[in-house]
């Protein structure tokens, strides 16, 4: 399966190929579609298994000229990465 097929714009997914993802985790498989849908998706997945760019990549397709959903999903971001970011020096 290819990123085009699940619904990402093709110079999206040639850049992603440019990168070395050539093909979506399973993650991205179930989540990607379902973002475009504009379904809610609430995820659970290793480290290193693509759950970033799963949400990532189809909100910011999803975003385009609305400045508010753009802001949110920056903010919302943000605040996760500081949960997680908290998380990991909490371990040390």
């Amino acid at each position: 399966m290819s990123f085009t097929a699940l619904g990402l714009l093709p110079p999206l997914a040639a850049t992603l190929d440019r990168l070395g993802h050539t093909r979506p985790t399973p993650v991205q498989q179930q989540a990607i579609p379902a973002i475009l849908a504009g379904r809610d998706v609430l995820a659970a997945a290793p480290t290193g298994t693509g759950k970033t760019a799963a949400f990532t990549l189809p909100n910011a397709l999803r975003a385009g000229s609305d400045v508010r959903f753009t802001m949110t999903v920056s903010v919302f971001s943000m605040w996760m990465f500081r949960i997680v970011f908290s998380y990991i020096l909490g371990s040390w």
